[in-house]
């Protein structure tokens, strides 16, 4: 079994598309990702990463996709994610992620979100998700209350989801209808 150093990745100034899906890489994501400014596009799916999502992808203004699903990953989301203004698509399902969504209001063209088999807490801001959004999934996340669907009540009538296409909560411990 070798090693690689991820330090090599602040030489590639020009890359805007990486792909490391369904690999074996391990341990922390590198912070190093966070230099890359031109990249568009991270996919570091099916991996075997774990700890915390680092702070410094949040310094990948360009970036429009990012995949994290399928790892062993931590913690919340860091709130410096809410930096990438040109996100359209965030998939961080199948981790052990737990806390709130980050603020992703400055991403005006953000279409998908899939958090899907993480332990969320707090969602209740949904309010704080671009009006663009058309695919959210944060099933099996053990949602719990009447929270979320509040929101998501609220935020309609502000005429706030006119975009969604697709809702899933499934598989979690909502509660009521009665506040709608």
């Amino acid at each position: 079994e070798s090693e690689v150093s991820p330090r090599f990745l602040g030489a590639l100034t020009s890359l805007s598309k990486l792909e490391l899906r369904n690999n074996q890489l391990g341990g922390d994501i590198p912070k190093e990702f966070g230099q890359l400014a031109q990249l568009e596009h991270l996919d570091l799916a099916e991996n075997r990463f774990d700890g915390p999502v680092p702070s410094d992808l949040g310094y990948l203004r360009n970036l429009r996709s990012l995949f994290l699903e399928g790892n062993s990953l931590t913690g919340p989301l860091p709130p410096e994610l809410s930096n990438l203004e040109n996100l359209v698509h965030l998939d961080f399902s199948r981790n052990q992620i737990t806390g709130p969504l980050p603020v992703l209001a400055s991403a005006t063209g953000f279409t998908h979100m899939i958090g899907s088999h993480n332990r969320l807490s707090n969602v209740n801001s949904l309010n704080l998700l671009p009006r663009s959004i058309q695919h959210l999934d944060l099933s099996y996340c053990q949602l719990s209350g009447a929270s979320i669907l509040e929101s998501l009540a609220m935020s309609e009538r502000m005429a706030g989801f006119a975009n969604l296409q697709h809702l899933d909560l499934s598989y979690n411990d909502l509660q009521t209808f009665s506040t709608w």
